[in-house]
């Protein structure tokens, strides 16, 4: 695939550097993609690292009363230009733990684990074949009182490539299957 060809995929942080600021997803691209969901992955200051898989907000009421898809779900078709609001990190954060089986932590989710990053991988396909590619980005706290999140790179790292995708559609495949949450496939 040629360079110009080549998915270019960002996660984005707005609004911000707080729990409050909202993570973005771009298609950069030179054609559309279609994102099946999202990985959110925390790193423990002891090293240990939590994973799960969301797909949507859980905010089924929401949709119903809006008829408005795109405000929970975080999955769908993207049009090169265009951005997807994947909520902010408080809520992506809160999710996560809901799904690992943290339910009774509080906002101080960051602090009482002592989360020191939150990485947030996209899955996507692209292309006429149809290739899982992915992209990440990870944002390290930079505070505790009151939280800061930091990017930790300029830029997101696209995930393509035969390797990249069997990981991806791994990690699908895992979600799919109703493996129990947290225990995707290693990588």
């Amino acid at each position: 695939m040629s360079r110009s060809r080549r998915a270019r995929i960002m996660v984005n942080q707005g609004w911000g550097e707080h729990l409050n600021s909202v993570v973005l997803v771009s298609n950069m691209s030179h054609e559309a993609i279609h994102m099946h969901g999202v990985v959110v992955s925390l790193r423990r200051q002891e090293g240990q690292k939590l994973r799960t898989f969301l797909r949507d907000t859980g905010d089924a009421d929401n949709w119903r009363r809006r008829k408005d898809p795109e405000t929970v779900l975080r999955q769908g078709p993207l049009s090169p230009g265009e951005f997807m609001n994947l909520g902010t990190f408080r809520g992506l954060v809160d999710e996560a733990m809901n799904n690992l089986g943290y339910p009774d932590v509080d906002n101080g989710v960051i602090e009482s684990l002592d989360v020191d990053s939150i990485k947030v991988t996209v899955i996507c396909n692209y292309g006429p074949n149809g290739r899982f590619i992915g992209a990440q980005r990870r944002f390290d706290v930079a505070a505790r009182d009151p939280v800061r999140l930091r990017p930790a790179t300029v830029e997101s790292r696209t995930l393509w490539g035969r390797k990249a995708a069997r990981k991806l559609e791994r990690w699908l495949d895992a979600e799919f299957v109703h493996v129990k949450p947290g225990t995707s496939a290693s990588g």
